[in-house]
């Protein structure tokens, strides 16, 4: 893994996007083309941020260091050059993440 040096404020808050919706998704949660087609631009967005929250209330933060420690474990075993990896634990320990409002969607 090799760090960036990123002191900044600005890249500390820069967005990496996650998952987005599309009108396709809603036919399948059982929408018809009817009710998907009388959707607005800004009533897409209005679903789209109402699951960014739903999303950031149940389960985002869990899935963040989930993804995380896979990162980083395979960063880790790719960096040991051919030794056997330490099959020891499964999960490297990561420093608390802090729930924040705001910022990810």
């Amino acid at each position: 893994m090799s760090g960036t040096g990123f002191t900044s404020q600005e890249e500390w808050s820069k967005e990496y996007p996650i998952v987005f919706v599309c009108r396709r998704d809603l036919e399948s949660v059982g929408l018809t083309t009817e009710q998907i087609d009388g959707l607005t631009d800004n009533e897409m967005q209005e679903i789209a941020s109402m699951m960014a929250d739903i999303y950031l209330d149940n389960g985002y933060w869990e899935d963040l260091q989930l993804c995380v420690s896979r990162f980083l474990k395979a960063d880790e075993d790719e960096s040991s050059n051919g030794e056997e990896p330490d099959d020891s634990s499964n999960t490297i320990e990561l420093c608390p993440i802090k729930k924040t409002t705001g910022g990810a969607t």
